[in-house]
């Protein structure tokens, strides 16, 4: 009985569990990685801006394109940041789901490790059944 192994009956649904898991970290990953690429817009509309302001005006009409430029600038940022926030959201959203597929996950592990300790023990319940029925028919056949 020694050459018995363990096989989890719900093993294809613990597969599906990891899938979905891998699946629900990469979406989420996904999404952190445009909220970054969002901040990092912002950032540099942030040094757009800076520069603008370290060329100064020297007359009226340079003065009135960095306003203009200014103004566009302000009105980006003001987009990005509610792109970020919304980036932000289902970021949030796609982790909260990752975190339940992950224990989803979780449980159907520990359910097959379970598993495989009551199969232990069964294995060895019958080993030593074995092992005491070869010697009760030693002491017989002495």
């Amino acid at each position: 009985m020694a050459d018995a192994t363990f096989k989890f009956r719900l093993q294809r649904v613990l597969e599906y569990r990891e899938m979905e898991e891998k699946w629900a970290k990469d979406h989420f990953l996904e999404k952190q990685a445009a909220r970054f690429e969002a901040e990092s817009e912002l950032a540099e509309i942030d040094r757009t801006r800076k520069a603008y302001l370290g060329m100064g005006a020297g007359d009226l009409t340079q003065r009135r394109e960095l306003e203009i430029r200014l103004q566009k600038l302000d009105d980006c940022e003001r987009a990005q940041r509610l792109l970020i926030y919304t980036l932000q959201e289902e970021e949030d959203e796609a982790r909260a789901i990752w975190l339940d597929k992950r224990q989803e996950k979780s449980v159907m592990e520990k359910l097959r490790e379970r598993a495989h300790e009551e199969f232990k023990v069964l294995i060895e319940k019958q080993e030593q059944q074995a092992l005491d029925e070869f010697a009760t028919q030693r002491r017989v056949a002495a």
